[in-house]
C-alpha cells in the first residue's frame, strides 16, 4: 500500500482508498491519471530514442557514402566480370625544388681582365684570382668563397661555397 496526493486537496490518501477522506475526490482517478501520464512520459522517451536512432543511421550511411565514394568509382572503372586484380598506383612524388638562391649572387660582378693568352688575372669583387684561386671576398657584409674555374677572354667561370653549379661572370660594357 502506497499513499499518494488527491488531486484536489494535495491531501496524503491511500492508493486502495476509493475517494479522499477530507475532500471526498475520487482516488481511481488520480491513479489512472497518473498511469496515463507514465505511459505518455514512456511513449515520448521512446519516440525520443527511436528518432536519435534513425538520425544517426541517416548520418553513418550518409558518412560512409562519403568514405567509399572514391572506392566505388575505381571498382566501376574495372571491366565487369574481370577477375579482381590488385589496383596499382603509380606514385611519383611532386619535384624537389632547389631553394630560392640569395640576393647576394647577384652581387657577385666581374670587374675585368687582364693578362695574357696563357696567364691571365680576373678581378672580381675587388679581388685578383688567376685560373684555381681560391679567395673569400665580402658582399653585403657576408664573407663568400670563390673558386676561379676558368678564366676566358670574356668571362670567367666560377663556383661558390654553399651555392650549387658553377657561374659564367661576363664582362659588361660600362
Amino acid at each position: 500500500m502506497a499513499l499518494i496526493k488527491c488531486h484536489e486537496c494535495s491531501t496524503q490518501v491511500s492508493d486502495h482508498a476509493q475517494t479522499c477522506p477530507k475532500c471526498g475526490a475520487p482516488v481511481i482517478a488520480t491513479i489512472k491519471r497518473r498511469q496515463k501520464a507514465a505511459r505518455i512520459a514512456l511513449i515520448i522517451q521512446l519516440v525520443a530514442v527511436l528518432v536519435f536512432g534513425i538520425v544517426s543511421l541517416i548520418i553513418f550511411h550518409h558518412f560512409m557514402n562519403k568514405v567509399m565514394a572514391p572506392l566505388k568509382a575505381v571498382e566501376q572503372q574495372q571491366p565487369k566480370g574481370a577477375a579482381s586484380q590488385p589496383m596499382v598506383v603509380n606514385y611519383q612524388p611532386p619535384p624537389v625544388q632547389p631553394p630560392p638562391e640569395p640576393a647576394w649572387v647577384w652581387q657577385v660582378k666581374l670587374g675585368g681582365i687582364s693578362g695574357t693568352p696563357d696567364h691571365r688575372f680576373a678581378i672580381i669583387n675587388g679581388k685578383m684570382f688567376e685560373t684555381g684561386d681560391v679567395a673569400t671576398v665580402k658582399i653585403t657584409g657576408k664573407d663568400v668563397t670563390i673558386h676561379c674555374l676558368e678564366i676566358g677572354e670574356s668571362s670567367v667561370s666560377i663556383s661558390m661555397d654553399g651555392i650549387d653549379g658553377t657561374r659564367e661572370l661576363q664582362m659588361t660594357g660600362n
